[in-house]
């Protein structure tokens, strides 16, 4: 749920953005999608009110929302309501959770740009897609998004789309994929190609970032992520 944040979330929060926006460096802007206002000013003072960060406010189903379900935010990133309202100027999202963060700065994500999107693989045996990836720490193309959803809003009714929506156990991540590849849009070729973008289920050394990995692999595999972060 997007709710009120308790200072230590925060405080959270704050570095995992300070951390990955050093990293990517001085091109990139921060995007921030927020419920209350509240949270907003509070968030904003822990990062140190810098001027490169665009508030975003959640508007789902036509209606301005100040708390969401977790389903509910996965449902707002398929909704045009999210796509129509980034900024034109920001062709390449790179979308970060909490339990993500960047390691790697020095072109390693601008090493992805040319795909419409690229996130930590999932590995075999899940059920889930061999293209694209996980959607927490994920990069994405918003003129292509926004293509592939507005598309998928114009063929299927509301009721159609939140069926296949569950179908899909709110793997917004998942559903995006599948959108953009029946639009034949181009994702890193590999599980080993993507996850030199990000780590989650798969493992590989000195990745861009990575999303949880904590879950699923072995303690010494995630100490070697965290050591290879970029400090300076």
């Amino acid at each position: 749920m997007v709710q009120a944040l308790d200072p230590k979330e925060a405080d959270f929060v704050a570095y995992v953005v300070r951390a990955s926006l050093r990293r990517l460096g001085p091109r990139w802007a921060l995007l921030v999608l927020y419920g209350r206002d509240a949270d907003r000013d509070a968030l904003h003072l822990k990062l140190g009110s810098p001027d490169s960060v665009h508030w975003l406010p959640i508007v789902l189903d036509g209606v301005r929302r100040h708390e969401v379900l977790y389903n509910e935010m996965a449902w707002f990133r398929v909704s045009l309501d999210f796509w129509e309202s980034v900024p034109a100027e920001f062709e390449h999202l790179l979308f970060l959770e909490g339990d993500s963060m960047v390691l790697r700065g020095h072109g390693c994500v601008e090493s992805f740009l040319d795909f419409a999107y690229v996130g930590a693989p999932w590995k075999d045996g899940l059920g889930l897609p061999a293209f694209g990836g996980n959607g927490g720490l994920s990069l994405r193309r918003r003129s292509l998004c926004t293509a592939a959803v507005a598309h998928w809003h114009a063929a299927k009714t509301q009721a159609e789309r939140r069926r296949e929506f569950n179908i899909l156990a709110m793997g917004e991540d998942v559903l995006t994929c599948r959108l953009l590849q029946d639009m034949g849009q181009a994702f890193p070729t590999g599980r080993e190609s993507a996850a030199n973008f990000s780590v989650e289920t798969v493992y590989r050394p000195g990745p861009c970032g990575f999303h949880k990995p904590w879950e699923w692999l072995p303690p010494h595999a995630v100490a070697d992520l965290f050591a290879s972060a970029e400090m300076g």
